[in-house]
């Protein structure tokens, strides 16, 4: 007898995200990385640097 593995629902992929309230609602944030190995640290410094030097915050 062949042992199969018939598992229809697989564990999802957990994306990265941030999660945040103001008032009332609660908001999630998707984060999207490009396929070079970035880890959420280094989108989030990337971020924080890209802001500072538009002054945008």
């Amino acid at each position: 007898m062949e042992n199969t593995d018939n598992n229809k629902n697989p564990t999802p992929k957990i994306e990265p995200s941030l999660m945040f309230h103001s008032g009332g609602t609660t908001f999630l944030i998707g984060i999207k990385f490009a396929d070079k190995g970035d880890t959420l640290e280094d989108k989030i410094k990337r971020m924080i640097r890209k802001e500072v030097k538009e002054a945008s915050f």
